[in-house]
């Protein structure tokens, strides 16, 4: 691949933002009631990206056509595709009784599929990851090969809520700084200077330094059929319908333990923040304030 690879930016904006209790794609963050999605975009264009591609569920439709993308600089391309909890292989039909919730970030970008033909970087809609983040995936997703994963790291005591348990996917590394394997831990909570996080709901003590996955990924089209055996594989062997997900992580580290394919870290010192509870605004709306203090982005991003 050359330089004037195109490249999209895939903004999983689909979630029914349960624990905020608000949609966070609309969520203002300064006084220009700009939100992270814009930072983010604001941040991808900086880096390169030619193309935004939204992943949203049915509802969020006409904000996003009429309120979110009109708002944009044309001087890149946006898209859409839905997140329909129905979007499944017909076997797996008797699953939707009862089922509310998308079926997680691997059915996302299984649900985009069809429109993502040049590499892309993924990211989700309420994380801020930080502009040098952003350029160091463009600059790497330029040469991506056909066998190879990106992945935006962040050390695990800069990616927790003072408000409550998370999620994260902690990342297992090899000498050549792959990563072997990345495993989803719930619940991860700071109390005094112990971190933990429960596996198979079993507490466990975790290292503050363990790079974790914020599900900033960097893609080739080529994965997209191993994404979608996956699922398959995941719908065939549910334990609860109504509530299991299909988590992007876990789907790209059983892709790794099946094919020959390396996962590149793409280590970041940016600062991360974002919204998990309602009461992680106040800190995201100052760390943003610090940055337009600093002169790192404008009062107006557009």
């Amino acid at each position: 691949m050359n330089s004037q690879t195109k490249i999209t930016l895939v903004i999983m904006a689909a979630g029914l933002s349960t624990r905020y209790k608000a949609l966070k794609q609309k969520q203002s963050i300064d006084s220009s009631h700009q939100s992270i999605i814009d930072y983010t975009i604001f941040d991808a264009i900086e880096a390169g990206f030619s193309r935004i591609l939204f992943i949203i569920n049915p509802m969020m439709v006409n904000f996003f056509t009429s309120e979110k993308i009109p708002t944009l600089p044309k001087i890149i391309d946006y898209d859409y595709v839905l997140q329909d909890k129905n979007n499944i292989p017909a076997f797996a039909n008797n699953l939707l009784t009862n089922r509310i919730k998308p079926w997680g970030t691997g059915h996302a970008i299984i649900c985009a599929a069809s429109k993502l033909e040049t590499p892309f970087a993924v990211v989700n809609a309420d994380d801020f990851y930080g502009r040098n983040a952003f350029i160091s995936m463009a600059q790497n997703l330029q040469s991506i090969k056909k066998n190879e994963v990106l992945l935006t790291g962040y050390k695990l005591i800069d990616t927790l809520s003072k408000n409550g348990g998370v999620s994260r996917g902690i990342c297992k590394l090899d000498k050549k700084n792959h990563i072997n394997s990345i495993t989803e831990y719930k619940q991860i909570i700071k109390a005094g200077n112990s971190i933990t996080g429960k596996l198979n709901e079993q507490q466990q003590t975790l290292d503050p330094k363990e790079i974790v996955s914020m599900n900033f990924w960097g893609l080739s089209p080529a994965i997209l059929p191993k994404l979608t055996n996956e699922f398959q594989s995941f719908l065939q062997n549910i334990q609860n319908p109504t509530q299991d997900e299909f988590y992007l992580p876990n789907a790209i580290s059983e892709i790794k333990d099946k094919d020959d394919i390396k996962i590149k870290l793409l280590k970041s010192e940016d600062k991360w923040f974002g919204l998990t509870f309602p009461e992680d605004l106040q800190e995201v709306k100052q760390n943003v304030q610090k940055l337009i203090t600093n002169k790192k982005y404008p009062n107006t991003l557009f």
